[in-house]
């Protein structure tokens, strides 16, 4: 935004009331920055989301879909118009997405031992988000907005309750052991991974771009916080946990898009060889 960046309060007495999920807030701000003082139409609709097909991914573009949308509908002078809602309803569904592409290559994945490494490598509270990444699989949005309240502490484990993508509700879980360092180092009062200055949650572009740094560094490759997702699925497959239980464990939809997206394992000319019929 230009200028100083408003609060949410200020925002919604100028806008109307935003998401009050955190994925769907970020979309509706965005677009709020870009609209400006122009009309919300058909034409400044399609053009927004033309532009954002240049710089956001396929799951990116679907998000805003469905936050602006419903935050159009909810906000706007005219949502009690029939005609205003049929037609925002219309701009909606012929605004396409792009298809995401469902192969991950080698570049999407991160060895146990450059794990290792990086969690060797960086500065030690990232060395423990990028530990409770990769135990958990989650996404880095869904570990940073952990409250301590949603944290229940069991016998052997802690289990954390949050809110995924598409407003999924699901269970990490997370070792005593990680969540006692965790407390220690960040101190936090509401969040787990809480800043001591602003009481609020680690942002992930903070996480990003210190991960970027030292994956640069160290391993001489570019390196984002997804790869730790993607790295910790692809493991378990690996190690052969039955696919049902690593999609349930990935909150995936179906385990066909696990089987999919991470079933790249391959049989070696050897093993070809081997259990032909001579």
């Amino acid at each position: 935004m230009n200028g100083s960046i408003p609060t949410i309060e200020t925002l919604e007495r100028q806008y109307g009331i935003l998401p009050s999920i955190p994925q769907y807030r970020v979309g509706v701000i965005r677009f709020i920055d870009w609209i400006g003082s122009r009309p919300i139409n058909e034409e400044t609709l399609r053009e927004y989301f033309h532009n954002l097909k240049r710089e956001y991914s396929p799951a990116t573009i679907r998000l805003a879909k469905t936050s602006v949308k419903l935050w159009i509908l909810k906000n706007h002078p005219q949502k009690s118009s029939l005609v205003f809602r049929n037609a925002i309803e219309s701009v909606f569904k012929d605004i396409k997405v792009p298809k995401p592409s469902l192969t991950l290559t080698d570049s999407k994945f991160l060895s146990q031992a450059e794990i290792k490494l990086l969690i060797g490598k960086l500065p030690y509270k990232y060395s423990l988000i990028i530990q409770a990444l990769y135990g958990t699989g989650c996404r880095v949005s869904e570990l940073l907005g952990i409250k301590l309240k949603d944290c229940e502490s069991l016998k052997t484990h802690i289990e954390a309750k949050v809110i995924g993508k598409g407003g999924k509700e699901t269970i990490l879980i997370i070792s005593k052991e990680l969540l006692k360092e965790i407390q220690k180092e960040f101190k936090g009062k509401l969040y787990l991974f809480e800043n001591g200055k602003t009481g609020k949650p680690i942002t992930r572009q903070l996480v990003h771009r210190t991960l970027q740094r030292v994956g640069k560094d160290k391993l001489n490759r570019k390196i984002h916080p997804h790869l730790t997702r993607h790295s910790r699925i692809s493991h378990l497959l690996q190690d052969g946990k039955p696919l049902d239980a690593v999609s349930r464990f990935a909150n995936h939809f179906d385990p066909s898009f696990t089987a999919k997206v991470y079933g790249h394992n391959k049989l070696s000319s050897k093993e070809i060889l081997e259990t032909a019929i001579s």
